[in-house]
């Protein structure tokens, strides 16, 4: 099958979704193409974080044109018009007509150059599919006038073009429903991870507490991703400061300023020897840091470094809301539902050594089965095929 990808941004170092649903259903034996800008998300500090990374490129701009990455046929189109991730590309028509794809997945038709494929399905001849990622409004004006005005419009007709709508989140199924007021048949989804990739590594977790300082009986938390104001992390740093026998490590680049914040809020709770901020680093070196931690903690909304982490055999803790709890609904985790709730969780798996070892293997299991990239990709490869 001859699959193309149209999407925004197209990061693979980064590891999103788009990356490694391509990448996986490559491995399958399909034609697999990504139709993107040439830009990357313009995200708090992504300049830094990729020069953090080490990333090749360091600037908002990557070539146009071709290039090809794992087997995966990449194209980048001109951009000539960008706000936010609001994207205009010149060639989208002339490049799906050379393609002659099967069926184009288009990532958020909200960002219009993944819309356009709507625009010229019937002409060329193709299965379409969206999917929807955003789940909420953000409360001001600018932001409710581009949900209800300009993206409604544009994703209501793409919606309305599509053969298959699949929303990643049931928060994003009800957003579709309510926000957009789509009445067609909506798939659930979920995102990944590459378990080809974040696995367990007892080798690395000797190597790293042991370059942390972490001691045999020091039970160590873990929380990374971006770094900004949603993350709420100074919900999790309260919490911590009141348990024992534990260190927190803190891996993400982010709000500079809101960092600065957190490293004062440490200072006043007088935890500043037990809490280490890591920085950004690299997607193939996230999983040592979740194999040397015993469990992993995420005070605020969705972020795929929630299964990455369940993936390499990380207990975890996570908030009670509809974008993440269907995580761990297989006794694989534990939610919170506040501050003190979130105490007392920690509280639980620091103390129970035993409880964590049932809860991170469940994990592990889980994540292969449910929540596995190689997985979701054949789903996708049912679902293109229904």
């Amino acid at each position: 099958m001859k699959i193309v990808h149209v999407t925004g941004y197209f990061q693979p170092e980064l590891g999103y979704e788009e990356y490694y649903l391509a990448l996986n259903q490559k491995k399958l034996g399909h034609d697999v193409y990504v139709i993107t800008s040439d830009r990357i998300a313009n995200l708090p500090d992504l300049k830094d974080s990729l020069k953090e990374i080490k990333s090749e490129y360091s600037s908002r701009f990557r070539p146009v044109g071709f290039s090809e990455i794992n087997g995966i046929k990449v194209y980048r189109l001109k951009t000539i018009f960008e706000v936010k991730d609001f994207l205009i590309v010149k060639g989208m028509k002339k490049l799906l007509r050379e393609i002659k794809p099967d069926v184009v997945h288009a990532h958020e038709p909200r960002q219009f150059i993944t819309m356009l494929p709507a625009i010229y399905k019937k002409d060329i001849g193709y299965k379409l599919i969206c999917d929807q990622h955003d789940y909420d409004v953000f409360p001001t004006i600018k932001s409710k006038f581009m949900t209800y005005v300009i993206r409604r419009s544009i994703c209501r007709f793409a919606f309305k073009k599509a053969d298959k709508i699949i929303a990643i989140t049931p928060e994003s199924r009800d957003f579709v429903k309510n926000v957009y007021g789509v009445k067609k048949e909506i798939i659930d989804s979920t995102l990944g991870a590459d378990t080809s990739i974040f696995k367990f590594n007892i080798e690395k977790r000797k190597e790293l507490r042991k370059r942390l300082g972490i001691k045999d009986k020091e039970v160590l938390l873990i929380t990374a991703g971006h770094i900004g104001i949603n993350k709420k992390l100074e919900l999790l740093i309260e919490a911590f400061s009141k348990t024992k026998n534990s260190k927190l490590l803190i891996v993400g680049g982010g709000n500079g300023e809101y960092i600065e914040e957190l490293k004062e809020l440490i200072i006043k709770l007088n935890v500043k020897d037990k809490v280490i901020f890591l920085g950004r680093i690299s997607q193939s070196e996230l999983p040592f840091y979740y194999s040397a931690a015993d469990i992993g903690v995420w005070p605020s909304r969705a972020t795929i470094t929630i299964i990455e982490a369940m993936a390499c055999k990380l207990t975890v803790i996570i908030p009670n809301i509809n974008t993440v709890k269907h995580l761990v609904v297989y006794d694989n985790g534990l939610t919170f539902q506040n501050k003190e709730d979130l105490l007392e969780k920690i509280n639980l798996l620091i103390k129970d050594k035993k409880l964590r070892e049932i809860l991170s293997k469940k994990a592990e299991k889980i994540t292969k089965e449910k929540f596995s990239y190689e997985n979701i990709a054949k789903r996708y490869i049912d679902i293109y095929n229904s």
